[in-house]
């Protein structure tokens, strides 16, 4: 009976071991429940303060943008623009025109043309040869 007395103990002895490693782990489960919970609600309010910055950030560029448009700059700008596109609209459309005449009538001298043409994109004689080599 000794030995059973003794293998009791031992089997008590283990019991005791093993529940106060099981308290141990329950503890530190419920302390990392904790510290989650704590950085789950951190993260939360970063993540609303990143949002309202981003509002911010983004009602100030739009107010921004709407001054800008509202500015004498902004429509300089925009006529510049327009005044530019026609231009080279203009141009090309122009260029077009002078070089289907060109190609109709390759003999034809065409350079009365050049002094009309402000930006001097087209070359007369030159312009003329160039085109019927092409062909």
């Amino acid at each position: 009976m000794p030995k059973v007395i003794e293998a009791n103990a031992k089997v008590a002895k283990a019991e005791q071991k093993a529940e106060a490693y099981v308290r141990k782990a329950k503890e530190q489960v419920a302390k990392v429940e904790h510290r989650t919970k704590e950085w789950l609600a951190e993260a939360h309010r970063l993540a609303v303060e990143a949002f309202r910055a981003s509002k911010d950030f983004m009602q100030v560029q739009v107010s921004t943008v709407e001054k800008y448009k509202a500015s004498k700059e902004w429509h300089k700008e925009k006529m510049v623009f327009s005044q530019d596109a026609y231009k080279i609209g203009y141009g090309v459309s122009f260029n077009d025109r002078w070089c289907r005449v060109a190609a109709q009538f390759p003999e034809a001298d065409l350079s009365f043309l050049d002094e009309d043409n402000e930006e001097g994109d087209v070359e007369g004689e030159a312009f003329s040869q160039k085109f019927a080599d092409m062909e």
